[in-house]
């Protein structure tokens, strides 16, 4: 995933603002009991796995909140699908911040947000998780190691493009057609 660009790099660096994959893996290792405070992530993702990561949060600890620029979440996402992200968020009590940047303050304790048309500022208190989801870049390293050695090669599903399952799958089946 791409750093958000509010994000300063050293943030990232130190571990305190990781990507949601990374900082899943951290709570999934670490000790399973709840712990303390909020959870935010912050969402330019959009996909089930944002969501799914934001329910399994939930477990383990005592709030969370997803954070997006968007007017809404799972917009991107089929119908039905959207629909069950929804019910399932509203279930749990997920909190949803909509049209809304955060404003990076060094710590995580507590999180402040602007509202991207009017400049309205709110604030989370007590985090203590944060992660950001966003695109990803291409994973294409493969691929230039076997155009090097002169293999043909076609780039299909995430290493042309970060992009969704079905189209994915779709350009994986016209390459196979290809060949």
């Amino acid at each position: 995933m791409v750093a958000p660009l509010w994000l300063p790099r050293q943030a990232c660096e130190e571990g305190l603002a990781p990507d949601l994959e990374a900082a899943l893996w951290a709570v999934v290792r670490g000790a399973p009991q709840r712990r303390p405070g909020a959870a935010v992530i912050y969402d330019m993702d959009h996909t089930d796995g944002v969501y799914a990561a934001a329910e399994h949060l939930h477990d383990r600890f005592e709030r969370v909140v997803i954070i997006t620029p968007r007017d809404g979440i799972a917009e991107d996402m089929w119908l039905v699908a959207r629909q069950g992200v929804l019910r399932r968020l509203r279930q749990k009590r997920i909190e949803v911040v909509r049209l809304c940047e955060p404003r990076w303050g060094g710590t995580i304790e507590h999180l402040d947000y602007e509202d991207v048309y009017n400049g309205d500022v709110g604030r989370i208190e007590g985090v203590s998780f944060f992660a950001y989801a966003t695109p990803r870049t291409p994973r294409n390293e493969l691929s230039i190691g076997l155009k090097a050695a002169q293999v043909p090669c076609h780039l299909v599903g995430d290493c042309r493009a970060p992009q969704d399952l079905m189209r994915a799958t779709a350009e994986g089946h016209a390459a196979g057609e290809i060949v």
